[in-house]
């Protein structure tokens, strides 16, 4: 992200999970929201969300809250980030990023289009669980 902000100036990145605050970077916030409705509504107010790559299952329920809160999503390159969203915006290179972060930013009807795909698709996913939930249970009962 701190080759983005070279490129571009007006960001702000929120990254709760993050344990090491580097006094050189004010525009990088890691303030934790005290409950969960409040990380939902701060969720709500992100203009985008990116995955890295895979290094712990939390990015995977990290991406499902963004979702459900409309946060559109950018996922690098990764089988498990595709059984999330299999038609979202992946990349492999930075440029590939910045440019889908430069669309999002900038176009604000393209980012609305895109937080309700997002919004969809977390409510897909919920009814599949669900789903699963239900046939798990009836086989346990059988």
């Amino acid at each position: 992200m701190e080759a983005y902000k070279k490129h571009r100036q007006d960001i702000k990145v929120w990254v709760p999970q993050y344990q090491h605050k580097d006094k050189k970077l004010p525009w990088f916030d890691t303030t934790k929201e005290p409950s969960k409705q409040a990380y939902y509504e701060k969720l709500q107010l992100c203009k985008v969300g990116i995955q890295p790559l895979q290094t712990n299952y939390g990015w995977s329920v990290s991406a499902t809250d963004c979702m459900m809160n409309g946060t559109p999503m950018i996922f690098q390159e990764s089988d498990c980030y595709k059984e999330i969203e299999p038609d979202g915006l992946f990349f492999k290179y930075k440029k590939d990023l910045f440019n889908m972060l430069d669309k999002i930013l900038d176009d604000e009807n393209h980012r609305l289009e895109l937080s309700n795909k997002a919004i969809e698709r977390a409510k897909k996913l919920s009814e599949n669980d669900s789903r699963m939930i239900k046939i798990l249970n009836e086989k346990l009962r059988a």
